[in-house]
């Protein structure tokens, strides 16, 4: 399974390397595309109650997503984050970050950002190679700091707007921008589904989830305290959205 991992990363290397010289001679000396104008309303008095007209679905679905949550996910996700090691749950982190440099790579090229692109075309090559496939961080040991960037976030800075709030089932907050953003990078940029077996992609999948619900705990448990969770969740998840357009 690594073996086919590090082929498939190695194959994007490769890609990557000669994307970054085309797109840096097409973007060299173009003006920085104009932020939304939204971005000038980073307060919670921004958002009003018309972006969220789904509310009564958002919350009978944020209901379930938290008891689905607390049953099944949360616990698994606890064990982990108790019982692994801290290098061992460091070096998940750094390898599912390094599959999303593809990702980082190309939005940040959509946003006209040449320094996002070179960071991420080093990261992943030098991650990818001495960081044995990126579960050592080279990268941000030589001060090259990891930057998520995304395709939803790529549209907003292009001015598409976000559309309706909406939670989806098990996978949580949303909106129609960040749905097509997701779908986009799976298509084209996630690498685990060309894993050849099935079995193999799935683990890999479940790891990154197990990875990404263990990052959540200090949020869950703030959202615990919250008097209503969902208005919390949703402003936080808006909020943080909001902030990726503004600042790419």
């Amino acid at each position: 399974m690594l073996e086919v991992l590090l082929q498939k990363i190695t194959e994007l290397n490769i890609r990557l390397a000669i994307t970054l010289l085309v797109i840096l001679g097409l973007i060299a000396g173009c003006a920085k595309k104009h932020t939304p104008e939204q971005c000038e309303a980073l307060d919670p008095e921004f958002y009003v109650e018309e972006d969220d007209p789904f509310e009564s679905y958002n919350r009978a679905m944020f209901d379930f997503n938290l008891e689905f949550d607390r049953v099944l996910v949360a616990p698994t996700a606890k064990l982990y984050r108790d019982h692994a090691s801290e290098p061992v749950q460091r070096g998940v982190s750094n390898f599912f970050n390094n599959l999303k440099e593809p990702r980082n790579f190309f939005a940040a090229a959509m946003m006209g950002n040449p320094e996002g692109m070179a960071n991420s075309t080093i990261r992943f090559s030098v991650n990818s190679t001495l960081g044995l496939g990126g579960f050592i961080d080279i990268g941000q040991a030589a001060g090259i700091e990891y930057t998520d960037y995304d395709f939803g976030q790529a549209m907003g800075y292009w001015g598409i707007g976000s559309g309706p709030y909406i939670v989806l089932p098990i996978f949580g907050p949303a909106t129609p921008r960040s749905i097509a953003g997701s779908w986009t990078h799976n298509r084209y940029t996630y690498i685990v589904p060309r894993i050849r077996k099935s079995e193999e992609q799935l683990f890999v999948q479940n790891m990154q989830w197990l990875d990404a619900r263990a990052k959540l705990f200090p949020f869950t448990d703030i959202l615990e305290e919250q008097h209503d969770p969902y208005i919390f969740a949703r402003e936080s998840y808006r909020q943080t959205r909001l902030n990726k357009v503004c600042s790419p």
